[in-house]
């Protein structure tokens, strides 16, 4: 969705999804601040996954997420902002090197 950014939280095994039409507003002088409203939610993953890079497909329908410590990528739909499947722990490579086969 081009009105969402997502940012990986790997110490808290998350991704915020941040409302960026609502992200930011012009205060009196100007300069832009970050609303607290923008964050319309976070996706949850497996604890001690440490969600740490992400790729998306080039429809935008997907976004694939690497889990650090899991060895896994996790598919997550971009309209409902829900895993939707995890590949097997990878073996012999670490789930990081795998984002750039995307």
């Amino acid at each position: 969705n081009s009105n969402k950014v997502y940012v990986t939280n790997w110490f808290t095994d998350n991704v915020a999804v941040i409302d960026i039409s609502a992200a930011y507003k012009k205060s009196q002088n100007s300069q832009a601040t970050l609303e607290k409203s923008a964050l319309v939610g976070t996706i949850t993953f497996p604890k001690s996954s440490a969600p740490r890079g992400l790729a998306f497909s080039k429809s935008g329908k997907y976004m694939y997420v690497v889990g650090f410590n899991s060895s896994q990528i996790y598919v997550v739909d971009t309209e409902s902002d829900k895993i939707v499947a995890t590949t097997p722990k990878l073996q012999g490579l670490r789930a990081q090197l795998a984002i750039f086969l995307i």
